[in-house]
């Protein structure tokens, strides 16, 4: 008991995210209220994505050239410089991920929602859930550009400095502790089977729905066939009216009543 009340906790208030160890890309899966609150995205809007595709290099390449270029500018660096910085801390943070047994941390450069680019300071450990057998990558995240700031990534990604610098912040973060241990291991794995029953939950509605729209689009195809064959059933009685003959005309022809009545030369 004692052991547990020392070990950090981690919650929902901190930032980090569960991503599909078995997908390519390690789509995100699940994000923490931190996360939302630390890049200004909804759950929604993460859902699926990869983090380079949402907030990293890709996103910042994609769409957050102009910020770049600006911290390049305070790093006095030219653009070619930055972007070649920024492709070095992409592929080392892709490397990082990709081991299995991972340890240490890895420095990123990310992005925001609302286009700040700030640096990130992530923990990655690969989980397995012991009841549902799923495989996911536990990332926390946290800002600390107080402490290095976006030019001096810059700058130490161009002068092969990154190793340094991500010895100087072993020495200092505490984030490690927080995917280690018992209780954040068991609160990683209730939030892996919430993630489950959320997308279990969405799978049956979404069946559901469109069983019922299946449904009322048969249903509506019926009155539509049915309306259809109505017009057609009127139509032919009113054809069949509009042909019948007087009994004159059954027996004549169209011009016998006139001809009986005034004669051939009338």
């Amino acid at each position: 008991h004692t052991l547990l009340a020392m070990e950090p906790t981690l919650s929902g208030e901190d930032s980090f995210i569960l991503c599909d160890s078995n997908s390519p890309g390690y789509p995100i899966r699940y994000v923490s209220e931190g996360f939302k609150a630390l890049y200004g995205f909804s759950a929604a809007e993460c859902a699926g994505k990869t983090c380079g595709e949402l907030v990293g290099g890709g996103s910042i390449l994609r769409e957050g050239r102009a910020e770049l270029l600006e911290a390049a500018e305070h790093a006095d660096l030219t653009g070619e410089q930055a972007l070649e910085a920024i492709d070095l801390i992409t592929s080392e943070v892709a490397a990082y991920v990709k081991q299995e047994s991972k340890t240490g941390l890895a420095l990123a450069m990310n992005r925001r929602r609302s286009g700040n680019l700030f640096v990130c300071e992530m923990e990655v450990r690969r989980k397995k859930h012991p009841l549902l057998g799923w495989s996911f990558e536990a990332g926390v995240q946290r800002d600390i550009s107080a402490d290095i700031s976006v030019p001096d990534l810059l700058t130490a990604a161009t002068k092969g400095e990154l190793e340094m610098l991500r010895a100087s912040r072993r020495k200092k973060t505490s984030l490690t502790s927080l995917l280690e241990g018992a209780r954040p291991t068991e609160f990683l794995y209730e939030c892996a089977s919430q993630m489950w029953r959320e997308s279990v939950a969405s799978t049956t509605r979404s069946t559901k729905l469109n069983l019922r729209m299946k449904a009322e689009e048969a249903a509506e195809d019926s009155r539509s066939l049915s309306s259809l064959s109505t017009a057609c059933s009127l139509a032919q009685v009113s054809g069949q009216h509009k042909r019948k003959k007087s009994p004159s005309e059954a027996k004549f022809g169209p011009d016998a009543t006139s001809t009986a009545k005034f004669g051939p030369d009338a």
